[in-house]
């Protein structure tokens, strides 16, 4: 379902191919919450979860893309004659959430049951972290239950302006472009960032020199058996899948909150909040598949390496993180 594809550092460690799977994966919160509108009194229309809620977790660590689909996730009533509803994916990289959205509305006033099944088999349903941890029962339980009101909540859509390719080469400028690393002088592992024509040569759909571990070079895996092999660095649709930003996600830096600068691309409080990754779980990413220094290269690495006219703050931030998941989510259209 999801074609994997990745980036490039400039500073390439050896290959880390640890095949040991990290900690279990765990829903650290969910919503609707168990047992929601249970007390409500039957003649209260608002008392209960709307009908056309989605269904959110947040989870940690990072998932399995792959994992995200509407199997991963069971929502049923004991009624008889009534089927499930059909329920669409969405996972968020930045927040480790995943959103169900129902197809239509549930039905008002009625008890539904929510599973999350444990993929204890490899061909089972079910999420798995990004290193093939299986789902372990936490604080949210694997089954709950909750009862819909008569009511709706759900705001309209708000627009937003999406970003361009000429915005996001920009944005690049001062962080990747500058110094040492991905501008037309010095195009570290042949990777450039500072323009439209450099990100459809060498990014988009281009796989990523660090995620090639076979026989065969410029090949794009889709559904690896291993998660960050023969990734792209943009793979368009899918930022979820894209070597890029997980290269920009393990430097925590990049996920400070918005300044003041970037906020024309988006709120960045609640739901589109970036979260940083535990050292832990840092360190388990760089040592799955992303691999050597975290883009943009930190001053003290390219100190090291012999490049000192990189910028002083080098890494993007939450806004402008966003915006290229937004630009990527949206087709990475350079043409």
């Amino acid at each position: 379902m999801l074609a994997l594809i990745g980036l490039v550092a400039c500073d390439v460690g050896p290959k880390q191919l640890d095949a040991g799977r990290g900690p279990a994966l765990h829903v650290l919160n969910m919503e609707p919450s168990d047992g929601q509108g249970i007390a409500c009194d039957p003649a209260a229309p608002d008392c209960g979860v709307p009908v056309d809620t989605p269904i959110r977790l947040h989870v940690d660590p990072p998932v399995l893309p792959t994992t995200v689909v509407r199997q991963s996730i069971g929502l049923y009533t004991a009624r008889p004659g009534l089927f499930s509803p059909f329920l669409l994916p969405e996972y968020d990289l930045l927040n480790r959430t995943i959103t169900f959205r129902i197809s239509g509305t549930l039905i008002p006033n009625l008890l539904y049951h929510l599973e999350l099944p444990t993929a204890d088999k490899p061909s089972d349903p079910g999420l798995r972290a990004f290193d093939g941890a299986v789902l372990e029962p936490g604080r949210v339980p694997s089954l709950l239950s909750f009862i819909t009101s008569a009511a709706s909540s759900l705001p309209a859509p708000r627009l937003t302006r999406e970003p361009g390719c000429d915005e996001i080469t920009q944005m690049f400028q001062s962080s990747c472009v500058s110094g040492c690393c991905h501008g037309e002088a010095t195009p570290a592992l042949g990777l450039r960032l500072d323009s439209a024509d450099a990100l459809v040569a060498t990014a988009i759909a281009r796989v990523a020199h660090e995620t090639e571990t076979g026989n065969t070079l410029g090949v794009a895996f889709v559904n690896p058996e291993r998660f960050g092999v023969g990734q792209a660095i943009i793979e368009p649709g899918q930022p979820f899948a894209s070597y890029l930003m997980y290269k920009l996600l393990v430097s925590n830096e990049n996920l400070a909150p918005c300044t003041s600068d970037c906020e024309k691309y988006q709120e960045f409080e609640g739901p589109n909040a970036c979260e940083p990754l535990s050292d832990d779980e840092r360190g388990r990413m760089m040592g799955w598949f992303v691999q050597g220094e975290a883009m943009p290269m930190s001053v003290e690495a390219a100190h090291a390496s012999g490049c000192t006219d990189l910028p002083t703050r080098p890494h993007l931030d939450c806004g402008r993180m966003r915006a290229l998941s937004r630009f990527i989510a949206t087709g990475a259209a350079c043409l």
